[in-house]
This record gives structure tokens, C-alpha cells and sequence, in this order.
């Protein structure tokens, strides 16, 4: 049996009052381990509105890395993700990354909010510096909150992804299709 304890000093990363991009929220992290550190993405929302809602902030994400998991001893000045550096029409928000390490590359699968959909997009990273996007990934299916396996299943790797109302299994072996798409 497994007990959890909540930790006292929750929560470990709070809006920053002083930069318009964070300062009324942050939540939704993806989380991994690099160069020994924990490296933090995170979903802010900030000042402005969001096109399609006119109650919700702007989602971006941000950096921010622990020693520990516990202190925070960077955070980025500027959102690393922002919606207006998406190639894809009425992006509203960035938000829900999920973190996966293959061999030496991270990859990201999130969220793109809009007008009347939510797509999943990917991208990579070696050292959370420079980002390559790949973009959306499944144009045609509206969905959310998705992440790799990280090892290869078959010769393939495995999305699972929610298609309202349910979980999915699909595969790929290049990132660009994914086929033998299956409710668990």
C-alpha cells in the first residue's frame, strides 16, 4: 500500500502579479526530470481574454524548474508557448502539456483551444531551450489532455488521448498519422 502526504507549503507554483501574462492563474503542469532538475510546464493565464470566452484568460505556458520539487529556482520571464505562435486558425489558448522523454528528446503533446474546438499538438525538445512544433496532430478529431507511452508497443508508439466521453489508444510510427485508434 501506497500513502500520500499533502504537502504543507501546496501550492508550489502561484500567479506572478507582476508579469500580465500569469497573473491570475496557473495550474495544469507537465512535469519531467532533465540534467538532474525538475523542469515544470505549465498552463498561466494572465490579464487577457480569450476570443471564444469571454470569462477566461489567455492560456501560455511556462518554464520553471526545481531542485527539489518543492522550491522553485527559475521561472521564465515569458510565456515559452503563446497561442499567436501556433500555425493554425483562432487559437485561443496553449495549454495541458503532458511531458514524454524518448531516448534523448522530449516530447510534448498539449492542448490548442478555440472558437469551437480543442485540438491536441506536438513538439520537441533536447534541452528546453529551443522547441521544434510540429503542430496539430489528429486535425480532425476535437479532443483533449493526451500523452505518449515511452517506449515503442509493436514497432509503435501509442497516444492515449480523450475523445469525449471516452480514453483512446491510437498509434503511430512517424508522429504525423495515427492509426488503430481504440476506446479503453
Amino acid at each position: 500500500m501506497v500513502y500520500l502526504e499533502r504537502y504543507k507549503k501546496n501550492p508550489i507554483l502561484l500567479p506572478k502579479e507582476e508579469n500580465e501574462w500569469e497573473c491570475e492563474q496557473v495550474c495544469n503542469p507537465g512535469v519531467t526530470i532533465y540534467n538532474g532538475k525538475i523542469y515544470i510546464l505549465y498552463r498561466a493565464g494572465g490579464i487577457d481574454r480569450m476570443k471564444s470566452s469571454s470569462g477566461w484568460p489567455v492560456s501560455r505556458l511556462g518554464l520553471a524548474i526545481s531542485e527539489d520539487g518543492f522550491n522553485i529556482e527559475y521561472r521564465s520571464p515569458e510565456p515559452i508557448f503563446r497561442p499567436e505562435d501556433e500555425n493554425w486558425i483562432d487559437v485561443d489558448g496553449v495549454e495541458a502539456p503532458r511531458i514524454t522523454k524518448i531516448k534523448d528528446t522530449y516530447y510534448i503533446v498539449y492542448v490548442l483551444t478555440g472558437f469551437t474546438w480543442d485540438r491536441i499538438a506536438l513538439a520537441t525538445t533536447k534541452d528546453f531551450r529551443g522547441f521544434k512544433r510540429y503542430g496539430v496532430i489528429m486535425k480532425d478529431i476535437a479532443q483533449r489532455t493526451s500523452a505518449l507511452f515511452p517506449e515503442k508497443f509493436e514497432g509503435k508508439f501509442i497516444l492515449i488521448h480523450r475523445i469525449i466521453p471516452s480514453i483512446w489508444f491510437s498509434k503511430t510510427v512517424d508522429f504525423k498519422r495515427f492509426t488503430n485508434s481504440k476506446i479503453i
